[in-house]
C-alpha cells in the first residue's frame, strides 16, 4: 500500500493563466511565463498518470465560468468545487468564536438588534471568513485601546461596525 499525499497550490490562477491572456497583454516575458505554464500543466499530466497516490489541489478566488480561468488548465482537474460566500449563519458562527473571550454567543444575542444589520451588511458586501478575521481583529485593537486608558472598558459592538466600516 502506498502512502497518500495531498500537494495544494494557493493562488493556483497565478501559475496558469490563460494562454490567450498572457499573449494579450504582450511584452518581454511572455514567451518565459509561456513556458512556465506549459510546463506546469505537463507536471500534472504526468502526476495523475504516474503517480497515482498524489493528489494535487488548486486553490483560487476566481470563479471559473465569470472569471476566464485556463481552461486547459481546469480540464487537469477531475473535481471543481465551488466555495460560496458565507451566510448568516456561518457568520453568527464564526464571530461567535473569534469573540469567545468577550462572551461570544451571549455578546451577540446582547445585540441582536444591531447583529442582523451588521450580518446582513457582511453577506450584501461578499465578505469572506478573510474578511471577518480582519474585523475581529481591528475591533479587538480598538477595544484594547480603550482598555489601556480605563481598565473596565467593555468590548463594544460598536468596534465591529467600525471595523467593518474600515474595511
Amino acid at each position: 500500500s502506498f502512502k497518500k499525499y495531498v500537494v495544494t497550490f494557493n493562488e493556483i490562477d497565478a501559475i496558469i493563466v490563460p494562454q490567450q491572456s498572457l499573449v494579450e497583454r504582450g511584452g518581454g516575458h511572455v514567451s518565459f511565463k509561456l513556458e512556465e505554464r506549459n510546463a506546469f500543466l505537463n507536471y500534472l499530466d504526468e502526476i495523475g498518470e504516474k503517480v497515482p497516490n498524489v493528489t494535487v489541489i488548486g486553490t483560487t478566488n476566481r470563479v471559473a465560468k465569470t472569471d476566464s480561468l485556463d481552461a486547459a488548465a481546469l480540464s487537469r482537474f477531475n473535481d471543481k468545487i465551488m466555495v460560496d460566500y458565507p451566510d448568516k449563519e456561518l457568520l453568527r458562527e464564526a464571530l461567535t468564536m473569534h469573540l469567545k473571550e468577550f462572551g461570544g454567543e451571549s455578546f451577540i444575542n446582547e445585540h441582536k438588534d444591531k447583529w442582523d444589520d451588521f450580518a446582513e451588511s457582511l453577506v450584501k458586501r461578499k465578505f469572506s471568513f478573510r474578511d471577518l478575521d480582519y474585523i475581529t481583529d481591528t475591533s479587538k485593537r480598538y477595544h484594547l485601546a480603550d482598555y489601556l486608558e480605563d481598565k473596565n472598558a467593555k468590548f463594544k459592538f460598536e468596534y465591529l461596525e467600525k471595523a467593518r466600516n474600515k474595511l
